[in-house]
């Protein structure tokens, strides 16, 4: 007949650090709404591999969940880059045009010979 599992080790010192960061973050994500643990869950996928070998990545719920996820990326960059061009004309410095802007005017003064 099959033995049953033997029973895990007794942990002498109480929990293992890991044990304890799993327990915290468990606490977190039951705190969370439905659309925070989906991000979060994507973002740990991805960290620890999951992403690329054990979900289909070609699948409609893969493509979706990634293409939200870009959006979010774009908008958070493009604040980001607003936010860092008003910071620049604050301090009277000439920004440098970025790939796929619009031709930006020269400053003035510059073409003067």
């Amino acid at each position: 007949s099959p033995q049953p599992p033997a029973p895990p080790p007794p942990m002498a010192n109480g929990p293992t650090p890991e044990a304890k960061v799993c327990a915290d973050f468990k606490r977190i994500l039951l705190m969370m709404g439905p659309e925070g643990r989906r991000r979060v869950g994507y973002y740990i996928s991805s960290l620890i591999g999951l992403r690329s070998t054990q979900l289909p990545t070609d699948s409609l719920e893969a493509l979706t969940e990634r293409r939200e996820h870009n959006l979010w990326k774009i908008e958070q960059l493009e604040g980001r880059l607003q936010e860092l061009r008003s910071f620049g004309s604050e301090a009277g410095a000439a920004t440098p045009p970025l790939a796929g802007d619009a031709a930006a005017p020269e400053p003035s003064g510059a073409a003067d010979g």
